[in-house]
């Protein structure tokens, strides 16, 4: 099959007979991974060349899926056995990228193809196979354009809690529910799901383990759903989150992700919407501040080993526009403002100065498969920390949470690609109309919040990005 090139090579595993991959779909039933993977290179290698036998291919797939339900003993060809399917689903529906309808209509004959198998694996409660089963329908769906019937009709049992006990479905049903969200929210609340979804966010948000999903979840619905609609739940959101940081204020991953939140909320609503929205929440004037100060700032001074990139343009972008928000500084002490801007530029003193992790133009959902073709796929796929159940499709849907904002309507960072300069055209406004912030700005330049250790330029006060964006405050006036 190598001989013959790759798109000979994806014609005879179509076909199933001769070759490498013909012998491989053909011993499917004896769960031969060897064979399995090699089927899974092939349609890799192909791409798009595969497409006019798809429907072949697929049909021999989910024969072999009917077999291992009964028994799935091997967990490698397991494995290997849904890549395939999920680099099907990229190579095919990508081959009609160039056309809308055609794309619909691909998109729509895999659903024809795959619902019924994987309605089986969920009906028999296959355990093994659920978190696969949810990646791979989370892919279609993101290559749609809109919600068809048949995932309208799948979405009520996806929001069911029974599906949530699992801990190894969260991480795909979480990608599944974002993938309703990012096509089409307006059907989701529609539906009268949202309550459901932001049920589901409550569920998660509950535990340590399943924590980073709920703040996955929320972003998402939050950057996706109408405002108007999503204005009446915004009050107990904020609760939930100030309920949590009062169990767990000196958590740095809880911190963080309360603050890439309120960041783009910030950014979508204004700071002053955020302010009396948090105080009402906690029915207390003054809370917003005074977690600022007191949990917020401290906690996120101990990062000196950089912030996660998902939230790096939410933290530095929101926390500029709270310290330059009028209502702020007028009611912040100067010792606790000079703090928290001294914290912001230890943010940049972490961050490397070409990055812009997070906004960005959404990708084309087959986008890449030529890079994860290149990337080995591991020969015993690896569980990763979150559960033994749960493994990661190499080519399912997500993009990681570096991509989390790509795409999503309301994302107010979108484009963002120099921080410094972010923070500059801020806090310059402010130290126009209020000259004394210069001074606190050059205290904060040397506050040890400033020079995180182990931060790169952190060997002295004028080193650095703090340096820059401070001298760019100064400059403006």
């Amino acid at each position: 099959a190598a001989s013959a090139g790759p798109t000979n090579g994806a014609a005879a595993a179509a076909n199933g007979g001769g070759g490498v991959a013909g012998a491989a779909l053909e011993s499917a039933a004896w769960e031969n991974e060897y064979s399995m993977k090699a089927v899974m290179r092939l349609l890799v290698v192909a791409e798009t060349a595969v497409a006019p036998a798809a429907s072949i291919v697929t049909e021999k797939l989910t024969s072999t899926l009917a077999k291992v339900c009964a028994n799935p003993r091997n967990p490698r060809f397991n494995h290997y056995l849904f890549e395939s399917l999920a680099a099907l689903v990229r190579c095919t529906v990508a081959s009609s990228s160039a056309d809308a309808a055609a794309r619909e209509a691909a998109a729509a004959r895999f659903e024809d193809f795959l619902f019924p198998p994987f309605q089986s694996v969920l009906r028999m409660d296959v355990a093994e196979f659920a978190p696969y089963v949810f990646q791979i329908l989370a892919l279609l769906l993101g290559m749609r354009s809109s919600v068809s019937p048949g995932y309208a009709a799948l979405l009520p049992p996806v929001l069911h809690h029974s599906m949530w006990e699992r801990r190894g479905n969260v991480p795909a049903l979480t990608q599944l529910l974002e993938a309703y969200l990012r096509v089409d929210a307006s059907a989701v609340v529609g539906g009268g799901h949202l309550e459901p979804v932001l049920g589901v966010f409550q569920k998660l948000l509950a535990s340590k383990l399943t924590e980073g999903f709920a703040f996955r979840l929320l972003t998402v619905v939050y950057l996706s759903v109408a405002q108007p609609q999503l204005d009446p739940y915004v009050p107990v959101v904020f609760q939930l989150l100030l309920t949590r940081l009062q169990h767990h204020r000196d958590r740095l991953a809880l911190v963080e992700r309360v603050a890439a939140f309120v960041g783009l909320v910030a950014g979508v609503r204004g700071v002053d919407y955020v302010v009396a929205t948090v105080d009402a929440a906690a029915a207390q004037p003054g809370v917003f501040l005074d977690v600022l100060r007191h949990v917020v700032v401290p906690v996120l001074a101990r990062a000196s080993g950089g912030l996660a990139p998902e939230h790096v343009v939410p933290v530095v972008a929101g926390l500029a526009a709270i310290l330059a928000s009028v209502t702020v500084a007028d009611r912040l002490a100067p010792d606790a403002w000079t703090e928290a801007v001294a914290c912001l530029f230890g943010i940049l003193q972490t961050t490397p100065a070409t990055s812009s992790p997070g906004g960005g133009a959404s990708a084309a959902p087959a986008a890449g498969l030529a890079a994860l073709a290149a990337a080995e796929v591991a020969d015993e796929p690896q569980a990763g920390d979150f559960d033994n159940a749960f493994s990661q499709l190499s080519f399912g849907a997500t993009d990681g949470d570096a991509a989390l904002l790509r795409g999503l309507p309301n994302d107010p960072f979108a484009g963002v690609a120099d921080l410094a300069q972010v923070v500059h055209h801020a806090l310059a406004p402010l130290v126009a109309a209020k000259p004394p912030f210069q001074t606190l700005i050059q205290n904060a330049q040397v506050h040890p919040y400033a020079h995180p250790a182990g931060a790169a330029g952190s060997g002295g006060p004028s080193s650095g990005r703090p340096a820059e964006a401070a001298a760019a405050v100064r400059g403006a006036r």
